[in-house]
């Protein structure tokens, strides 16, 4: 799994990353899963916000 590139991503946001895949693996959930859902959780917030409306 990719945390992003290096001048992207400081060192320090990479290990913060790589400690919740580990929590969220100790949880039995799938890290790449999690992390597709809330991209896709955020992308329909996005779409269906009112400021599209208005």
């Amino acid at each position: 799994m990719s945390l992003g590139a290096y001048p992207e991503v400081s060192l320090r946001e990479a290990r913060l990353a790589r400690n919740e895949s580990r929590a969220l693996l100790a949880a039995q959930i799938n890290p790449q899963r999690e992390r597709k859902r809330r991209r896709q959780t955020a992308d329909l917030a996005e779409k269906h916000s009112f400021q599209l409306i208005f």
